[in-house]
């Protein structure tokens, strides 16, 4: 896959915050997805669905490219 500087991506947290989606606590260390572009970060839980999402959408267009890894 392609990757592109502002592509969503799962990371682990530096620091303890609160989802601002669901308000849920995250502590220091748990997975979590960031998005660059918006300079957001999510819980797993809440980030999970767009991050796939994202990842199908540039499988697909690395395949319609001709892109083949």
């Amino acid at each position: 896959m392609t990757r592109y500087q502002n592509d969503p991506r799962i990371m682990k947290t530096k620091f303890a915050f609160t989802c601002k989606s669901c308000r849920c606590a995250v502590s220091k260390g748990d997975d979590i997805v960031y998005f660059p572009a918006t300079k957001t970060a999510k819980c797993f839980k809440c980030g999970e669905k767009d991050y796939n999402s994202f990842v199908e959408s540039a499988i697909d267009e690395d395949f319609y490219n001709g892109r083949t890894y």
